[in-house]
C-alpha cells in the first residue's frame, strides 16, 4: 500500500476541489492510504472532505510564509512516510514540488487550465509567480497530468516544462448532484418570478473575476430590445466578485433581468429551469459546470479559452466568443433567442458529444498513472 498526499488550496466549491473530493471518495483504499494538506479548511465542501475521515493537515499560507510552509509539508510528509504528493493549482504545486524535492519522493501537478497569468502576465507579481511555477516545475517536477492535449501542448512548448513523464487525464466528475432536483422546471422557474415565454441564461461558477461574469452582464444591454426583453440571467454561485456584480447590475438597470443566486445544492433543478448555458471566463480548465450542462442537455455558449474547446466546436456543438468580448456574447445569444431551431440543434449535438467522451474512467488511469510514477522514480 502506498501512503499519498493531496495538496490543495481550500474546500470551496470550485471544479479543482470537486473533483478532488470525487477522486478521494473512488479511491481504490487497497492501494492507496490518502493524506489530505491545505491552506485552509473553509469552504462549503469542508463537510464533505471532513466525512471522508482522511487526515487533514492545515498549514495556513500567507503572502510572506511560503518557506515555512514547504518546510512544514516536507517535515509532514517526512513524518508519515508519504510515497508521492499530488498537487493542484499554483501555490500549491510549488510548495509540493520542493517538498518533495528535499523528502526525496515523487510528485505529481494536475495542470488544469492554461491561467491567464501564465499566458499573458499584466503585473510584477504574475511575473514572478510565473518565473517560480516554470523554475520548480523544470526543475523538481516529475509527472503531470494535463486534463486536455491543449494544456499538456501549452506547458510543454510556450512554458518550457519537463516533456517527459505526462499522462491525459480528465478530472473526474460526480455527476449525482444533478439529480438533486428539489423542484420540476415549472416550479423552480415559477419560485424565481420568471415568465414562461423567457429565455433563462444560467452561468454557473464562483463569483471571481476570471468567470468572466462582468463581461456577460455587459453583453446584456447591447441586445436589441426585442429580445432583450425576453431573457432572464441566473448566476449560481459566490465569491468575492458579488459586490463589483451587484454594483453593476445597479448601474446597467439588470434588477429585474440578472439574479444572483448564490451557491446552490438544487443544480440539477436550475439547469433544468435553464434554456440556455453561459461560460464567459476568461480562463478555464476542464469546466464541470459545462459537462453538467452538456448532460443536461443544454445549449452552450462559451469562451475560447478551456480544455472544452478540445471537444467543442464553434457552430457545431456550442456557439464560442472570445473571452472578455461582450459584444460578441450579446451576437450570440440574440441569436440562439431568434433561432429556437438551432437551440435544438445544439444541445442535441452537444449531448452526443458528452456521450462520447472519456471522462467516466479518470480515478482509475489516475491511480495507474501514480503507480507508474512511483516505480519509475524508485529505479531511476
Amino acid at each position: 500500500m502506498y501512503n499519498i498526499a493531496i495538496l490543495l488550496g481550500t474546500f470551496v466549491g470550485g471544479g479543482i476541489e470537486r473533483a478532488v473530493l470525487t477522486f478521494l471518495q473512488g479511491l481504490d483504499s487497497s492501494l492507496f492510504s490518502p493524506y489530505i494538506i491545505c491552506y485552509s479548511k473553509c469552504g462549503s465542501l469542508a463537510p464533505m472532505f471532513e466525512s471522508l475521515n482522511f487526515p487533514i493537515y492545515v498549514v495556513p499560507l500567507h503572502s510572506w510564509n511560503m518557506p515555512s510552509v514547504i518546510l512544514n509539508v516536507y517535515r509532514y510528509i517526512v513524518k508519515n512516510r508519504i510515497d508521492l504528493i499530488h498537487s493542484h493549482a499554483y501555490h500549491a504545486d510549488v510548495v509540493a514540488r520542493l517538498a518533495a524535492h528535499y523528502a526525496n519522493i515523487p510528485i505529481v501537478n494536475t495542470l488544469h487550465t492554461n491561467s491567464r497569468w501564465k499566458r499573458q502576465p499584466c503585473s510584477i507579481s504574475q511575473y514572478v509567480q510565473r518565473f517560480f511555477d516554470q523554475y520548480t516545475a523544470k526543475n523538481y517536477g516529475v509527472g503531470f497530468i494535463a486534463l486536455s492535449k491543449s494544456i499538456r501542448t501549452f506547458h510543454v512548448e510556450q512554458l518550457g516544462y519537463p516533456s517527459g513523464v505526462w499522462r491525459i487525464i480528465s478530472n473526474p466528475v460526480d455527476f449525482s448532484r444533478l439529480n438533486n432536483k428539489t423542484d420540476d422546471r415549472f416550479v423552480i422557474r415559477r419560485k424565481l418570478g420568471i415568465r414562461s415565454d423567457q429565455i433563462v441564461v444560467i452561468a454557473v461558477g464562483n463569483l471571481l473575476p476570471v468567470k468572466g461574469h462582468a463581461f456577460l452582464l455587459d453583453a446584456l444591454p447591447l441586445i436589441s430590445s426585442e429580445y432583450f426583453k425576453k431573457i432572464r440571467v441566473i448566476i449560481a454561485g459566490e465569491g468575492s466578485e458579488r459586490a463589483h456584480l451587484e454594483s453593476k447590475i445597479k448601474k446597467l438597470h439588470l434588477q429585474k433581468v440578472v439574479s444572483l443566486l448564490g451557491y446552490r445544492e438544487d443544480l440539477g433543478s436550475l439547469l433544468a429551469a435553464s434554456d440556455i448555458f453561459a461560460m464567459p471566463s476568461l480562463s478555464e480548465g476542464q469546466s464541470v459546470a459545462i459537462l453538467e450542462a452538456m448532460a443536461m442537455k443544454l445549449p452552450l455558449i462559451v469562451t475560447s479559452q478551456g480544455s472544452h474547446c478540445d471537444f467543442l466546436e464553434h457552430d457545431k456543438n456550442a456557439l464560442i466568443a472570445e473571452p472578455s468580448n461582450s459584444k460578441q456574447l450579446a451576437i450570440l445569444l440574440e441569436y440562439l433567442i431568434k433561432k429556437p431551431d438551432e437551440m435544438i440543434r445544439l444541445k442535441r449535438s452537444a449531448f452526443v458529444t458528452f456521450q462520447n467522451l472519456s471522462i467516466f474512467s479518470s480515478i482509475e488511469k489516475q491511480q495507474e498513472f501514480y503507480c507508474d510514477v512511483i516505480n519509475k522514480y524508485k529505479f531511476k
